[in-house]
């Protein structure tokens, strides 16, 4: 059996979705379509829709494949599955409300995520040069896959600064900036 991709139209056919609170409910099945449909109506049909993963993620299942609900979210809305990747632009990965989504490539996605946790205390955008002594504080950046160097400074706040104001400039419209 080849695999249906699935339309916004059949979509509409099994579940509804609230833009404004980017929740999806499952719509009462047709006689033709389903085998126990009045057992099916009775536990599941206005009840809310999906799963939600250990990831944060919501995950719903339609024609027995399992979509993300963000990505549903936009076909719903859109009439077509994203381009690129959906990025929740709050970080909430479980806020599907269609004006917290947009479709961005990887590399814009990846600017709108929390910093890694890492062993070194030094902010973000920041690491230790030992052989310069007089500003041993790096500011660096990436953009496109490239490092750009923003300069050495004497104390970490301040190479942290420039790393900010790059940030906003490289990469505006994002919720974490720090």
């Amino acid at each position: 059996m080849a695999t249906q991709i699935l339309t916004a139209e059949r979509l509409k056919q099994v579940v509804n979705y609230d833009a404004e609170t980017g929740i999806f409910t499952w719509l009462p099945r047709k006689h033709s379509e389903f085998e126990h449909v009045k057992t099916w109506n009775k536990r599941w049909a206005g009840k809310r829709a999906g799963a939600l993963r250990p990831d944060g993620y919501i995950t719903i299942c339609v024609d027995r494949k399992a979509y993300q609900a963000h990505r549903l979210a936009w076909l719903f809305v859109h009439g077509l599955m994203p381009a690129y990747q959906i990025d929740h632009i709050n970080m909430d990965r479980s806020n599907n409300r269609i004006d917290n989504l947009r479709d961005v490539s990887q590399s814009i996605n990846q600017q709108n995520r929390y910093a890694r946790k890492k062993e070194s205390d030094l902010p973000a955008g920041v690491c230790l040069f030992k052989r310069n002594l007089k500003r041993p504080y790096q500011a660096k950046i990436w953009k496109d896959r490239k490092t750009i160097h923003l300069g050495y400074f004497e104390t970490a706040d301040l190479a942290h600064s420039a790393y900010i104001e790059a940030r906003k400039k490289l990469h505006p419209g994002y919720v974490n900036q720090s």
